[in-house]
């Protein structure tokens, strides 16, 4: 799938970047985005922009079958 931007005159929603890692992290510990996000999403996000790393436990994979 290729990534796409949403744009109006007002908003671009893109793919993150790792400029945008610090932004993340403090939206991360907003009282309101805590109680409407589980953090898997946010996990999601930061580990889509990473080269084969893990995410939390050792038994999780790297995205790849094993």
């Amino acid at each position: 799938m290729q990534p796409v931007s949403l744009r109006t005159a007002r908003l671009v929603l893109d793919q993150p970047t790792p400029d945008d890692v610090d932004a993340i992290a403090l939206a991360g510990q907003d009282p309101l985005i805590e109680r409407r996000m589980t953090g898997a999403e946010l996990m999601g996000v930061i580990g889509s922009r990473r080269d084969r790393t893990s995410l939390g436990s050792p038994h999780r994979t790297a995205g790849t079958a094993s």
